[in-house]
């Protein structure tokens, strides 16, 4: 962005790249009113990074020690990196490939919900394959990738409740279900 010059999308490492950024266009572009040429840049290269590097494995939102993993979490983030550049092309005038970036848009939201899903669970898990839910996953309404009326959403949330809550606070995932490499027990937050 022009008021930080140094600030730029990483070339990996999944969620972490696009999380901050997936509400950005319409925050900056609610405040400002304009976008300068680094603004629209910087944009345009997130979500073209997001793009280009969707479909990798990475450690997730928690840097899971261990193998990467396609971790539902990144792809939606990704989605939601996409979207917005869209969104920005759309609301806001800027200059990007919006055919190419809906085309990726979509693509990114039919993988998480075909791979991302466990039938098995009736949620959306950690990983494409995993049957471990993850709290990050309650993220997905908010950045506007499912509805939160929608069905697959509810027996989601449904299921993060019974096993992930405790006294109205939440684990980010169960470590015995999916080892994180950290020695220690695991706390809770709120959100």
């Amino acid at each position: 962005m022009a008021r930080w010059p140094s600030a730029r999308p990483r070339a990996s490492g999944g969620s972490c790249a696009w999380g901050r950024g997936d509400r950005i266009v319409h925050l900056l572009g609610d405040q400002l009113g304009d976008f300068a040429d680094l603004d629209r840049r910087f944009l345009a290269g997130l979500a073209d990074a997001a793009a280009t590097s969707w479909q990798e494995a990475d450690h997730g939102i928690w840097e899971i020690r261990g193998a990467r993993r396609d971790f539902v979490h990144s792809k939606v983030m990704a989605w939601a990196a996409v979207d917005r550049a869209v969104r920005g092309v759309e609301d806001f005038g800027l200059d990007g490939p919006v055919n190419h970036w809906r085309a990726v848009r979509d693509e990114i939201q039919a993988d998480v919900i075909e791979r991302g899903y466990s039938e098995d669970r009736k949620a959306f898990t950690q990983a494409y394959g995993s049957d471990v839910l993850d709290a990050s996953n309650l993220l997905m309404p908010l950045v506007q990738f499912i509805a939160p009326r929608d069905p697959r959403w509810l027996t989601t949330l449904d299921a993060i409740t019974e096993e992930l809550v405790s006294d109205s606070l939440v684990y980010r995932y169960d470590p015995e279900a999916s080892p994180d490499g950290l020695k220690g027990d695991e706390g809770t937050f709120s959100m």
